[in-house]
């Protein structure tokens, strides 16, 4: 920024020297930084729509990734329900103790000693 009000200067001082009137000079000044100003504007706006690209990027790839660890999540909370079931049924079925299954456990019992 500097370096262009300095050449900005230069250039203005050589247009007086060559006898171009002051109204010219401040008009030409004028355009300069009326340009430079549109310059550091879309600058700034290119910024920040590549912020803001840059941003929501960001913020796509955090959904797949989330998206992707819940399924593998729901994925793995399936397997284990089923290798719980399979593990249910290669149990042999025990007995609850009911009254007639006690008495007959007791029985039992007994008849060994």
């Amino acid at each position: 920024m500097a370096n262009i009000k300095d050449l900005k200067l230069d250039i203005e001082k050589g247009q007086v020297e060559v006898a171009e009137s002051i109204k010219d000079v401040k008009a030409w000044g004028a355009t300069i930084d009326e340009v430079d100003l549109q310059v550091v504007y879309k600058t700034r706006y290119l910024e920040e729509v590549g912020t803001k690209e840059k941003n929501q990027k960001l913020e796509e790839e955090e959904a797949i990734f989330t998206k992707k660890r819940e399924d593998e999540l729901q994925f793995e909370k399936l397997k284990f329900k089923q290798k719980s079931r399979m593990l249910l049924l290669d149990q042999p079925a025990v007995k609850s103790p009911s009254k007639g299954n006690v008495c007959e456990n007791v029985k039992a019992s007994y008849h060994k000693v």
